[in-house]
């Protein structure tokens, strides 16, 4: 199967491996982002015709046709500022990009279209109205409405993020990343430390398992009956209360659940040199306004794999996206 790529570049740094990998092994790659994002990949042009084909034909359709009204040269980026052209920083113009549709072509001229969303941008109905009819879009989530336009468009959506094996290998690089937090934000070696994780769930369960690789004392604060049950595999303690808890051992606590748990009162029981880490999306388990008036080492740390490996992080991403295409990476 023969597919283009419109992948938009101002997500994190993952986007940019999958660019520049999927460059590599000779696939038309059209950025979006250009005003907001990024349209350079370690030294790769995706502006550069040489690189991915701008100002060449796919299959008689130039890529220029990935650009809203032709109105933008796509091999000079200084154009997605011009007047009239596409605004870049803005999302809802995505969907033009590579709307074939304003140039007279049908979809069954063209090579498949796949479109590659970051995870912080929701799909929403204005841009799912812009997106090619039989196109395949790989995005974090969308609304019952958004779903039913790409329906009725034969657009497939893929939710990555949400598979198992995704989801486990992306939880390992959490804990990789969370390791060198630590390492970083405390003065005592892993063998001597004392290490709280609040939920455990994909997230919970590798970072116990690295920290008890490196010979970490680990406890478990978990409010889930079968997570519960499955905690002492991996770890020394395991509780279902904040009251069961002895604070002044740990010398640091991580929270993995995305709810507000530990509020001011909490976080004060805590030893005066403890280092506190937020991996929980929003909203978060720790009460940040309250700790950042505190004065207590807290680091929010979310989508920690694309900060402490993008390389790696993009590699089993891709790799998920692949799979659903049946292509090799």
């Amino acid at each position: 199967m023969d597919y283009n790529f419109v992948i938009d570049m101002r997500g994190d740094r993952r986007y940019e491996y999958i660019a520049k990998r999927l460059i590599n092994l000779g696939y038309e790659v059209f950025p979006y982002g250009g005003g907001g994002g990024k349209n350079t990949v370690d030294g790769v042009d995706l502006t550069d015709s040489a690189s991915v084909g701008f100002g060449s034909s796919v299959n008689g359709i130039n890529s220029k046709n990935f650009i809203a009204g032709n109105e933008i040269n796509a091999a000079n980026p200084e154009n997605f500022s011009t007047e009239n052209a596409v605004n870049a920083a803005n999302y809802k113009n995505f969907g033009d990009a590579a709307d074939f549709r304003n140039h007279g072509n049908s979809v069954a001229d063209v090579a498949d279209v796949v479109y590659i969303f970051p995870p912080s941008l929701r799909l929403i109905d204005s841009e799912a109205e812009r997106l090619i009819d039989g196109a395949t879009v790989f995005a974090f989530t969308q609304n019952a409405s958004t779903a039913d336009i790409l329906s009725k468009k034969r657009i497939k959506f893929v939710n990555v993020f949400d598979e198992e094996g995704f989801a486990c290998k992306n939880a390992m690089i959490t804990a990789d990343g969370a390791l060198m937090l630590v390492a970083e934000n405390t003065e005592i070696v892993f063998a001597d430390m004392k290490i709280l994780i609040i939920g455990f769930g994909r997230v919970g369960k590798a970072l116990a398992k690295s920290f008890k690789a490196l010979s970490c004392k680990v406890d478990v604060l978990t409010f889930d009956g079968s997570e519960y049950a499955a905690a002492p595999l991996l770890s020394d303690g395991q509780y279902r209360s904040f009251g069961d808890l002895r604070f002044d051992e740990y010398d640091a606590a991580i929270n993995t659940v995305p709810a507000r748990l530990i509020n001011k009162h909490i976080a004060a029981r805590f030893k005066e040199d403890v280092f506190l880490l937020e991996l929980a999306s929003e909203p978060g388990g720790f009460d940040r306004e309250a700790l950042k008036k505190s004065g207590v080492n807290f680091v929010r740390a979310t989508g920690l794999p694309a900060k402490a490996a993008p390389v790696s992080a993009g590699k089993i991403l891709l790799e998920s996206i692949a799979a659903h295409l049946n292509i090799r990476v």
